[in-house]
This record gives structure tokens, C-alpha cells and sequence, in this order.
């Protein structure tokens, strides 16, 4: 994966870095582009795509490789020197000991994809050391007969070379850097533009794309544009009769793509792409229905155009620049699409994304693989430079570049309400691990999805006085039934069972006469307190890096109703960090939270109080979308 690109050339006069690098660094298998109009983001995208750019891979450790270069060049001249010699005519001996030192010398300054031939150069060399005979440094038969000393050189250069191999091999293969690219441009869809009906603007021909003739035209109208990988959809049709027609690899693979559609987008209904020779596009078979693709609407469309090259370029080191792959999807959608390229399936590809989308930015803390990238006016410098600030979701800078506002529309058939994101992240954790236990090889089809079945809502913690959950009028409230008619809300205990008089107590009980079932009142003081021990323990390891911690007073029945950062503090010795704030809660949440879901990937890590949620919240989500 590339970690590291260099700004082109051509770009240095328009964009730079807080830090004033020229580079875009700390790069990741998504990478969004985000900011307002005429913030240059779209710019530079075409640029990267465009551009044969300088790049660092992330599988180069050029470090690792000048400390190997430089012991091996070590070792070679320990050897020879031990053994006292000098360099015969046709030894070989120099020869060797200049090759490694020119690798060494290049390596120092190595910078891909420009030094492909030293890393060539160094993996050929050690390959030539690990094969080494009697014949390899070649020794006239002459200098072996008087002097002795050359004896038992080669095989001990071969073993050199047999050390180090398989990582100099690792490290320097080829196929790693070379990456196809493909661009997806905004205009794109699976209909020609014109009918087959000729117009007065041009002559009708089926096969001819205008959206990848009019984004060259518009974008790249240079000689970089000969042989540009551009997808827009309007060549589905062609490259779909092709395959249907050509080999069984072919076939095959056409019949994959519609597995993949099937299983994805359509709960397992039986999908066949069929290009209709009688029109002029695609016909697709959805279940025992067949009908013109363009009839699923624009969001399954636009899907579809999304990820065709990239299912069909899965087994290749690709680089995929996307232009606003949300039109036209709708939030759940958008979140479908980020699920699946992320998926290991397509491990092989880095994505670079422009959006304008804040649900894409929601989905950065479900997937530590996503980085985001700010693009904006300086409003500083003469040159009117872009500056390009890697950044987060937390930033609200990002929602106020592009315009988002506090009022949002649900357009999912529940709502669950839950008191903040980290209550919002355990239980959608929860949930995904319990369905994939109830549904098993049904998962991707059948599993309820966020922003699609089910929303979210984060109201705060007390701020839930300010919602009335009953049908009576009244004018100091917010109604909670404008926003969603079908509510799920969730809420800590904070030790309200100890204390039924409290306002807490008296709000719950409120609330239980509105909501009845509809309510969680959690069975332990706060989310956190639902880990169970096993997840606990790898939290705090990874946070601690000690894997040696003594967990022997740890128990789940002891924190369930304690403040749980209080509690690790005081239970667990040896702690290089303090895990309690001032109220005895844990300080860190956001951090702690998403350690401890990276650890939780089977129904065994939950807790029993984690299954009852996730089994309440599942049974809630499925009758309402039934």
C-alpha cells in the first residue's frame, strides 16, 4: 500500500502542507478528499491519476533494506579479510565487494517508483550470492591450487546470500509496485446518451462512450490521455456481450459479478446481466423478472458503474480515483458501498475518493483503514495556494466546509437512540457480532444494515428531557415522534437501582410508561461496563503494550455497577496510564472504545449482558423492517 505521494511537478505552485513537506503522507487504503467547491480537491485528484508521481509503498522499508545492504557488505569483507585476499586477476573478489557497495551507496537515496532497477539490482545480486558454487566467483584453477585460502570462500558467500534472501525477495517485489489506475468520473450511467433515433448533434453509435470522450476532452486533453483507464458505464454493454461470448475464464467471471450483485445488493435474489441485442442496453433478471437495467433506479446504477471495474480488477495492484461516488445513493447505500470495497476481497486496491458526503465522514470511526484529507482556500498567500490538512471526522471544520447543518433527514424505518458515539459503537459492534452468529452464511445477505434498516440518534445523556415520547402537546419539548414514529432507547443505569428517589430514577420510570419494551435501561452502570473480562484484558494490554499484566482481581460481576475507570485503577498494579476521570468514568472513551471493538470478533468475546442488547436491539430492527 502506498503510505507517501509526491506532489506533482506541475501542482507545487497550488497546494501545500501545514508542515510545509511536498507530499501527501500518512495515506490508507480509503483516502476522502473532502472540502468545499473550488477547494481544489477534484483538481488534484485528476493530477494523481494523471501524473506518473513519485511514491513510497508502505511493503519498502528502505531502512531495513540499507541495514541488510550494509551487513551483508560486512560480512563479505569480514570473510575475505579473515582469510587474508587480495583481489587475483579474474577472482571476481572486487568485483563483488564494488557491486554491494553501489547498491549501498543507491539505496541511501532510494525513492520509488524511480529506483525499481536498484531494488532490482540488489535482489538479483543476492540471488547470485545464495547460488554461489565452486564455479561462482570465478577462480582460475591456478590461484585454487596455490593458495589455499580461497578454499570454502564460495560456499560461506553463499550462505551470506542464503541469509538474507528471502527478505531482500520480499522486499523488492516487483509486482507490489506496479499499479494499474482507473479513474470514475462524475457523468457516468449504463444508457448511451442518445436514443437510436439519430439526433441532429451526432450520429447514434452504440459503442462510442461520450462521458469518457467528454471527461478527456475536459480533463485530460494532453498526450498523458492515450491509453487512460477511465470507467463511466457506457462501455458495460459492449464488455458484457464480450465475455458472454468469449472463453469459460470469461463466463465465469460474468457469473461471479452477478453472484457478487446478488448477494450484496439483492438478499440473494438471482441476478443475470443480459445485453439485448434489439436495444441498446443491458437487460437484467431480477428473480424471474427481466427488465432494462436502467428501471433499478439511478442509486443501484450508479452502484453497479462503482464497483464493476473493481470487482473485475480484484486479483491487480490498482490505484481507483472516484469522483463523488454519492450520487445518487442514498445514505445506506453509501454506506454499502464503503463496506464492501473495504472488504478484504478488494485488498488489493487503495481508493481515492472526492465527496461532499458527512455520511461518509460518519463511517471513518467504523474502519481504522479510512483517512481523511481537507482541502481549502488559505485566503492567505498571493498564489491563492489549497491547503491540505489530514485530518478527522472529529474536526467540525469538516461538516462547516461542506455546509453541512445541524438538522438532518432519517430516512431508515427505525430509529435507535443512545446517549454518545461510543454507546453508538459497542452496540453496533454487538450487533454485527450476534448477527453474524444467528445468520451465519446468510450474513451478507440478510444482515440488518445502519443508515438502510436502522439510524442512529445521540441525544446526550440528560439532554433526553428535552424530548417528549408521549402523544400530548407540549410546546417546551422536542416531539421525539416528528423524528422517528418507531424509537429504541437505549439508556445507562448510573447507579439508578441504588437509588430510586433520584431524578434519574423518576425519568426512568417516566419513560417506561411511554416507551414500555422500547426502553433499555442497560443492566450495569454505563456500555463500558458491558465488556466482558477477556475483551477488558486485551484493551488495556494493547493501551498498555504489556502483555503481562496480572488480571487475577479482575472480575465481571465486580465492575458491573462501578465507575469501570476507578475500578481498572484500582484492581490492576503495574498501569503506566491513569484510565479514570475525575468522575471514576473512563477518560478516554473514544480511544478505549475503539480498542477494545478491534478485539471483539466472535460471540464468545461478549459479554451475557452484551447478547441480551444486541439480541433486544436485533429483534427491535428486524420487526420494523418487516
Amino acid at each position: 500500500m502506498i503510505t507517501d505521494i509526491y506532489i506533482p511537478e506541475e501542482f507545487k505552485s497550488q497546494y501545500y502542507f501545514p508542515d510545509q513537506r511536498d507530499c501527501i503522507s500518512k495515506l490508507n487504503r480509503i483516502n476522502i478528499f473532502i472540502g468545499p467547491n473550488n477547494s481544489g480537491k477534484s483538481r488534484f485528484l485528476r493530477g494523481l491519476f494523471i501524473n506518473n508521481t513519485d511514491f513510497k509503498q508502505s511493503s519498502i522499508d528502505f531502512n531495513q533494506l540499507n541495514e541488510d545492504v550494509h551487513r551483508i557488505s560486512e560480512l563479505i569483507e569480514k570473510k575475505i579479510v579473515a582469510k587474508r585476499l587480495v583481489d587475483v586477476e579474474g577472482s571476481g573478489i572486487n568485483g563483488v565487494l564494488n557491486t554491494i557497495t553501489t547498491i549501498k551507496n543507491k539505496l541511501k537515496t532510494a525513492k520509488l517508483p524511480d529506483d525499481y532497477s536498484t531494488l532490482l539490482e540488489l535482489k538479483e545480486f543476492v540471488d547470485r550470492l545464495s547460488q554461489i558454487q565452486v564455479e561462482s566467483v570465478t577462480l582460475p584453477q591456478n590461484v585454487l591450487s596455490t593458495n589455499s585460502n580461497y578454499q570454502g570462500l564460495n560456499s560461506e558467500l553463499g550462505f551470506i546470500g542464503l541469509s538474507f534472501r528471502n527478505s531482500i525477495t520480499e522486499a523488492s517485489n516487483v509486482e507490489l509496485l506496479k499499479h494499474k489506475k482507473i479513474y470514475i468520473p462524475i457523468l457516468r450511467g449504463l444508457r448511451p446518451l442518445q436514443s437510436e433515433t439519430k439526433d441532429s448533434i451526432s450520429p447514434y453509435n452504440k459503442s462510442f462512450d461520450n462521458y469518457k470522450h467528454r471527461t478527456i476532452h475536459d480533463y485530460f486533453p494532453s498526450n498523458k490521455s492515450e491509453n487512460l483507464d477511465i470507467f463511466t458505464g457506457l462501455s458495460l454493454y459492449d464488455e458484457t456481450t464480450d465475455m458472454l461470448l468469449g472463453s469459460s475464464e470469461e463466463r465465469k467471471k460474468i457469473k461471479d459479478f452477478e453472484e457478487f450483485l446478488s448477494k450484496t445488493f439483492f438478499n440473494g435474489q438471482t441476478i443475470n446481466l443480459i445485453p439485448n441485442r434489439k436495444g441498446d442496453c443491458l437487460n437484467i433478471t431480477l428473480g424471474e423478472e427481466e427488465r432494462p437495467i436502467h428501471s433499478l433506479g439511478d442509486g443501484i446504477q450508479s452502484l453497479i458503474v462503482l464497483l464493476y471495474p473493481i470487482f473485475f480488477n480484484s486479483d491487480k495492484p490498482i490505484l481507483c480515483f472516484i469522483e463523488e461516488p454519492e450520487l445518487s445513493l442514498h445514505p445506506g447505500m453509501q454506506r454499502l458501498f464503503i463496506d464492501t470495497i473495504i472488504n478484504q476481497q478488494f485488498n488489493h486496491f487503495q481508493f481515492f475518493i472526492t465527496t461532499h458526503s458527512n455520511h461518509l465522514l460518519d463511517m471513518i470511526l467504523d474502519h481504522s483503514q479510512i483517512s481523511i484529507y481537507n482541502f481549502e482556500n488559505d485566503g492567505i498567500s498571493k498564489n491563492k495556494k489549497h491547503l491540505i490538512t489530514n485530518t478527522s471526522n472529529e474536526d467540525i471544520k469538516l461538516l462547516d466546509s461542506i455546509g453541512v447543518r445541524n438538522s438532518s433527514v432519517f430516512l431508515s424505518n427505525c430509529t435507535i437512540w443512545v446517549e454518545g458515539i461510543c454507546d453508538r459503537l459497542y452496540i453496533n459492534k454487538y450487533l454485527e457480532i450476534y448477527q453474524v452468529n444467528e445468520l451465519g452464511d446468510r450474513y451478507d445477505i440478510d444482515r440488518l444494515k445502519e443508515d438502510l434498516h436502522f439510524s442512529y440518534i445521540e441525544y446526550g445523556g440528560a439532554n433526553i428531557v428535552h424530548y417528549s415520547f408521549d402523544n400530548e402537546k407540549n410546546w417546551e419539548k422536542i416531539k421525539a415522534s416528528q423524528i422517528s414514529s418507531k424509537i429504541l432507547l437505549i439508556m445507562d443505569e448510573d447507579g439508578t437501582s441504588e437509588n430510586p428517589t433520584s431524578q434519574k430514577s423518576k425519568r426512568i420510570d417516566e419513560l417506561k410508561t411511554h416507551l414500555g419494551k422500547n426502553l433499555i435501561v442497560l443492566p450495569c452502570r454505563e456500555i463500558e461496563n458491558t465488556l466482558s473480562k477477556n475483551i477488558l484484558l486485551k484493551t488495556i494490554q494493547e493501551l498498555e503494550n504489556n502483555e503481562n499484566l496480572n488480571f487475577e482481581s479482575v472480575n465481571e460481576k465486580d465492575y458491573n455497577n462501578q465507575y469501570l475507570g476507578s475500578y481498572i485503577n484500582n484492581s490492576i498494579s503495574e498501569l503506566k496510564k491513569n484510565y479514570a476521570a475525575q468522575s471514576g468514568t473512563i477518560s478516554n472513551k473514544i480511544q478505549f472504545c475503539k480498542t477494545a471493538i478491534k478485539h471483539i470478533q466472535a460471540i464468545d468475546d461478549l459479554s451475557e449482558n452484551a447478547k441480551d442488547i444486541a439480541q433486544r436491539v436485533w429483534h427491535f430492527v428486524k420487526k420494523n423492517n418487516q
